[in-house]
């Protein structure tokens, strides 16, 4: 394993670990779950992780896009981030 592989692997990793902690930090915040306050900051970091997709339907939202759409928009953008470095990460390895 190379030294581009092994910090690819960390890179990926650590999204992955961070989204899924934004992901349950937006659950337990927004539903109130183990008795804390429901609070509509509470996916911030999902948006965070998520952010240049994220940027982009922000207009759209003002326009009228229905809040659903956001929403899911905020769900996947950083799974969106993860896929791109992934393929990045292979590319990468198919040309060394």
């Amino acid at each position: 394993m190379t030294r581009r592989t092994l910090i690819c692997r960390l890179l990926i990793g650590g999204g992955i670990l961070f989204y899924l902690a934004a992901l349950a930090v937006a659950l337990i915040g927004t539903q109130g779950w183990f008795g804390v306050q429901p609070d509509g900051l509470a996916a911030v970091y999902l948006i965070v992780l998520g952010t240049p997709w994220t940027l982009v339907m922000a207009p759209l939202l003002m326009m009228g896009l229905p809040i659903l759409i956001g929403q899911m928009v905020a769900l996947a953008a950083p799974l969106l981030n993860l896929y791109i470095l992934r393929r990045i990460c292979r590319r990468r390895d198919a040309r060394d």
